[in-house]
């Protein structure tokens, strides 16, 4: 508990100072980072291979590059949003101005899950940089490279403390959760979530939750399957299916079954071989207990592709799974891995049943794809159900357009981040209203009160 006082400590005193409000400074700060960036791309990229096993290719242009455009695209345009902006001002308040003035929160708490332990560390940081905040990072411990990496780059950037990285397990968070921040950033499950949420919610603290859910993908029968399936198979089975947005089960058109699974098959073999395990394209899993986890759920149905796995690699091969039980733990639980569900429906009465049924009770999805050569349809279809983001004829790949908001809705989370709306979240809006001088003075809003203001009604309603 000491260290946690100590690290809030340090950062409220920062934030007293008020340097971090300049803009000047911020601008600093994060062209330091970029910086610190460009000097430690493989350094970043072999911690997030030792971790998760992560190819490359998906640690570059999931993490690092991922961040690497947030700063610059933060840069470009955070004096904008910084600007006061403009009110109407009503006759009745005349002569005056009225403005939006952006004002950062303050000391600023952020957990971090291990899935993407580098860019959702650092992507949520830029934004409150940005908004002139200083920022305590908790990274997982299940991501311990990817963690002592943050913490190098915390001292090496900022080694004044406007940025600080506290190690440890689940017990330093819950001691840094006890504090008295501004804000509270947590991306993780919603189980966690909740008991940070109940944490904070006793003090008034404000909290963003980026949690998870079962994200929908449905697929229609005009759509070209080859480019379909490789569009859903890489969103699903990137980083091992270890992504919130990933597509968690399919839904797919009836009139596509005979085809579907031989298609599949052949898109995986052109993926990953013809040993999946051995694939230098395919990443890990965190943690044994996060593979006994995956044959949990397996133990309780028959893959129709795939369901092999390598222990010791803590690698399991792409695994599909043909019209599993709504039931089932399969269809009741986030995967959180690399295991595919896939159901049919024929009608649209038969597909909006499926759907209610398993989104019910605010179980609102993070994500929801359609794949379908019909816009309005699929408009349509998207139109009726809530989630957090979506795509038409692709997956995950709303996230990497910083002009887009990314969050939750509902058991999903709550609260947004990415380019402006990071810079919101991390901001408070003050009201300001200026009078021009002193001239113009109406004295019947002064006592005593008469009967003159009854002519003036109109000016006070």
């Amino acid at each position: 508990m000491e260290l946690a006082r100590e690290v809030f400590r340090k950062c409220a005193e920062m934030d007293a100072l008020r340097v971090l409000r300049s803009l000047e400074w911020r601008e600093q700060s994060l062209r330091a980072f970029e910086d610190w960036l460009t000097l430690h791309e493989s350094e970043v990229l072999s911690a997030l291979a030792h971790d998760l096993g992560k190819p490359e290719f998906e640690a570059f242009s999931t993490e690092f590059g991922f961040v690497l455009s947030e700063v610059r695209h933060t840069l470009r345009e955070f004096r904008v949003w910084a600007a006061p902006v403009s009110c109407p001002t009503p006759l009745k308040l005349q002569p005056g101005r009225s403005l939006m003035v952006a004002e950062p929160k303050g000391p600023t708490l952020i957990l971090v899950p291990w899935n993407y332990p580098f860019q959702l560390a650092v992507a949520p940081m830029v934004a409150a940089l940005a908004a002139g905040n200083c920022v305590v990072i908790k990274p997982s411990e299940f991501a311990p490279r990817t963690a002592a990496l943050l913490a190098d780059m915390a001292m090496d950037v900022w080694p004044d403390g406007e940025v600080q990285v506290v190690l440890g397990d689940a017990a330093v968070a819950e001691e840094l959760v006890a504090q008295e921040w501004s804000h509270v950033f947590f991306t993780g499950s919603e189980s966690v979530g909740r008991r940070v949420y109940e944490a904070c919610a006793s003090r008034l603290i404000p909290v963003t939750l980026e949690l998870g859910g079962k994200s929908p993908c449905v697929i229609d029968a005009d759509v070209d399957l080859d480019v379909t399936l490789s569009r859903v198979l890489w969103g699903k089975f990137l980083n091992a299916g270890q992504t919130c947005v990933a597509p968690d089960y399919l839904l797919v058109h009836r009139a596509l079954r005979d085809l579907f699974l031989d298609r599949v098959r052949q898109k995986l073999r052109e993926f990953y071989g013809e040993e999946p395990l051995q694939s230098p394209s395919l990443a890990q899993l965190v943690s044994e207990r996060h593979l006994d986890r995956m044959l949990k759920l397996l133990s309780e149905v028959k893959p129709d592709v795939g369901g092999r796995f390598d222990r010791s690699r803590l690698r399991l091969e792409p695994t599909v799974v043909l019209e599993p039980k709504l039931t089932s733990p399969l269809m009741q639980e986030e995967i959180f891995g690399p295991i595919l569900p896939v159901l049919f429906w024929e009608s649209d009465d038969e597909l909006g049943r499926l759907l209610r049924e398993l989104h019910s009770a605010r179980r609102h999805p993070l994500a929801f794809y359609v794949f379908s050569r019909r816009m309005r349809w699929a408009r349509q279809l998207m139109d009726n159900h809530r989630f957090g983001g979506g795509a038409i004829n692709d997956v995950v790949l709303y996230m990497a357009n910083p002009d887009l908001p990314f969050g939750g809705v509902g058991r999903s989370g709550f609260g947004a981040y990415h380019g402006a709306f990071g810079f919101e979240t991390f901001s408070s809006r003050k009201a300001l209203f200026v009078r021009r001088g002193f001239a113009f003075d109406l004295p019947i809003r002064y006592p005593p009160y008469g009967d003159l203001w009854r002519r003036f009604k109109g000016l006070f309603s």
